[in-house]
Order: C-alpha cells, then structure tokens, then sequence
C-alpha cells in the first residue's frame, strides 16, 4: 500500500482541528447603549461554547489516534484540556470562523429566531435577509455553496409572490 506521506522523514506531525459548533441560543449579538462614532448603539457578541463541543472534540481526536495507531503511523497526543471531561472549559486559543453565522436565525417562532422558513423578517412584510446569518450554526467548510441555494430558494419564493 502507497503511503500519503512519509514517516521516515519526521518523527511528529501536528493536528489542528476544526469542527462544526454545537446550535446555542445563548450565542448572540445585541445591541447595548453604548454608542459608536456615527451615533449607532454598539454590538455586545456573546459566543459560548457547550460541554457537547469539547467532548465532540475529544472524541473525533480519540476517533483519528485510534485509526492512526490502527494503520500503524504513530500515536496521537491528547492536549491536556481534553483529558479532563468534567471541565468543560477550552483554552484561551480557541477561536471561531470568520463568516457571521447565526445572526438572524431563522425559526418559524419569532422568539427563537430573527426570519421565519421564507427568510422573511418577523413582523416585516417586506424584508427578507438570505445569506449565512439565517443559519442556526456552521460548519466547517466554507458556507458559499449553502448561502447560494438559500438565496436561490428567496428569488423562487418572492417570484411566486409577485
């Protein structure tokens, strides 16, 4: 069997691992009266993560050194945070994407979310917002693709309206 790489010539690879976060209404941006320089109200961004995300991380870690050691490539070092499962506490390092998802999700209850299953804003009857915001959470691949059939799905829509 052809080998992806060879472990002849490095005795350690590092591992980073990004994943999909678990859906948290407790995540969210508000408004606070702070104002900014143009006079608007400031954002307050609220970003928590659950226990079920680092036990996610854990176990797909756990998941790949096993396969690893399985194929007979090497061993997979925990980082210490990992090891203890009652904690559920992620180092200070720990960073999300770079796309704003999540913002304006969309539920058909205006209590859990921003727009309703149209992408049209609660109690507007004229405002419709299509992109990544309406997602309840992201993935870990770029959301271009799903932003794309979203907003494919708004045109059908308010064409069907018209």
């Amino acid at each position: 069997m052809e080998r992806l790489f060879s472990t002849e010539k490095y005795n350690s690879f590092g591992m980073y691992t990004r994943m999909e976060q678990a859906p948290n209404p407790n995540s969210r941006i508000t408004l606070i009266s702070e104002k900014d320089s143009l006079g608007m109200n400031k954002i307050n961004l609220n970003w928590q993560l659950l226990p079920i995300d680092k036990k996610s991380i854990l176990e797909l870690n756990k998941l790949v050194g096993q396969q690893i050691g399985l194929q007979k490539l090497g061993r997979v070092k925990l980082f210490d945070f990992l090891l203890d499962e009652q904690d559920p506490s992620m180092p200070d390092y720990t960073s999300g994407g770079w796309h704003h998802i999540g913002t304006t999700r969309m539920s058909d209850d205006p209590k859990k979310g921003v727009v309703n299953k149209d992408c049209r804003v609660h109690g507007l009857s004229n405002l419709f917002i299509a992109g990544s915001s309406c997602f309840p959470t992201s993935g870990a691949v770029p959301p271009t693709l799903s932003i794309v059939a979203i907003s494919l799905r708004l045109s059908d829509h308010i064409t069907s309206q018209l």
